[in-house]
């Protein structure tokens, strides 16, 4: 038993052993046909399954950098002075078609300083914009460049900074030296009783003051207008006018009127004289459009006049119609209070301002005559640095004893400087850049 059980196993192992489908007891096996050989093929990796294609959430993800522009590009400041400061405006864009976030502005020269309009980073949808104020302060003389930067996550858009930094501007301004240039002085004089003695020191120094201005010119006009109305009570006297020294001091001592028996008033007898230069009045003839028109004051009153000051200066202006030409002077008393009208008169036309109770009015006579020329002032365009104005005359520098600068104009001496007409005078200044 043990023996057989032993076989039996044995064959039940053959059998599968071998490969075999099958088997029968007693009868021989059932043919079966065999399986072919297996066909085996490489192993394939294993991979996870396509996913679907997705649009990243713009509030969660950062969109991918398309294109930013700033403009303008490049930002020019020009000249500017040092300590001052400027300031542009530039527009940053997003020109692409996702949105873009924008991280930071920033620029590589300390002279520049940029400030955006929106707290960063911000997100800027297609055709979104803001601005960025530039300003430009710089510390030293020297031209400054730098690079404005916007920055991103995937991108730097650029633009250029440009700037030039300077102490002042030089500047030449050329002017022309007339040897007779012509001029029309007016003279009006206070007829109340307290001014015989200020009549006579007039009269006594016109010849001298005649020789003064026939150092620059003989082509002189001269009336003097006393009256309320500012009509001439002395005629036109020019050089040529017979007894001109008579006609003259007897026109000082007569005339007046309400405004000058009753209240001092010379600015409105100044401004009615202008008034009345037009054809077919009272002072025709007398003003030519190239000359000078200087009023001559005289007065121990301070004015009276209905309005203010300049009221009356821009009615003269007016009449005249070039500023530069008109000129103020006078002979008042400082100790009446003549600080209120006359004095700002003269001060804003550039006239002399004399004591009346002067002892000696010959010292007066120089200044009186060279204030009565425009060609001996050549008032500047610009704002000058006194300490850099220089004056050549065709081409050559000028001595300092020979002219001066009030702060808005060069006066040239033609005696010191040996001029006789027809010289270019050139005044060179460097003009300081006003900070905006």
């Amino acid at each position: 038993m043990v023996a057989r059980h032993f076989t039996l196993i044995s064959l039940v192992c053959t059998v599968a052993c071998s490969g075999e489908q099958g088997f029968s007891s007693g009868t021989a096996p059932e043919t079966v046909p065999e399986d072919p050989a297996p066909v085996t093929t490489p192993a394939q990796p294993q991979t996870d399954p396509t996913p679907e294609a997705t649009v990243p959430d713009p509030e969660l993800t950062e969109p991918p950098f398309e294109e930013l522009t700033v403009a303008p590009n490049p930002v020019d400041f020009g000249d500017i002075g040092v300590g001052c400061t400027d300031e542009s405006v530039v527009t940053v864009t997003n020109t692409g078609e996702l949105s873009v976030v924008v991280d930071d502005v920033t620029v590589d020269d300390a002279n520049f300083l940029t400030i955006p309009d929106v707290l960063l980073p911000t997100r800027l949808a297609p055709g979104d914009s803001f601005l960025v104020d530039v300003a430009y302060g710089p510390g030293d003389v020297s031209s400054h460049s730098g690079l404005i930067s916007v920055h991103s996550m995937l991108g730097v858009a650029t633009a250029d900074v440009l700037g030039n930094a300077v102490t002042g501007m030089d500047r030449s301004e050329l002017f022309t030296f007339s040897a007779s240039p012509p001029t029309d002085l007016v003279f009006i004089v206070d007829q109340s009783g307290s001014m015989g003695i200020h009549q006579s020191e007039l009269n006594d120094n016109f010849e001298g003051f005649i020789a003064n201005i026939e150092a620059y010119s003989t082509d002189w006009h001269i009336i003097v207008a006393n009256s309320d109305d500012g009509c001439t009570n002395s005629g036109l006297l020019t050089n040529t006018t017979p007894d001109y020294q008579n006609l003259f001091e007897s026109a000082v001592e007569r005339g007046g009127g309400r405004w000058l028996e009753d209240d001092e008033a010379l600015l409105t007898v100044s401004a009615n004289a202008a008034d009345n230069m037009g054809p077919g009045l009272c002072n025709e003839g007398f003003m030519r459009p190239d000359a000078m028109l200087h009023f001559v004051l005289v007065t121990d009153e301070q004015d009276q006049s209905n309005k203010n000051w300049d009221h009356y200066v821009e009615r003269i202006r007016a009449v005249k119609g070039d500023d530069s030409l008109v000129r103020i002077s006078a002979f008042i008393d400082d100790g009446w209070g003549n600080d209120e009208g006359y004095w700002q008169a003269v001060d804003e036309t550039g006239g002399l301002n004399a004591d009346i109770d002067t002892n000696n009015w010959a010292t007066y006579m120089p200044a009186l005559a060279q204030a009565s020329f425009a060609s001996t002032r050549f008032t500047l365009a610009g704002s000058a640095d006194p300490a850099s104005v220089e004056v050549y005359v065709d081409g050559v520098l000028a001595d300092p004893m020979g002219w001066s600068f009030d702060g808005t104009s060069v006066q040239v001496d033609a005696a010191i400087l040996d001029l006789d007409g027809g010289e270019e005078v050139d005044v060179r200044y460097n003009e300081p850049l006003a900070c905006n």
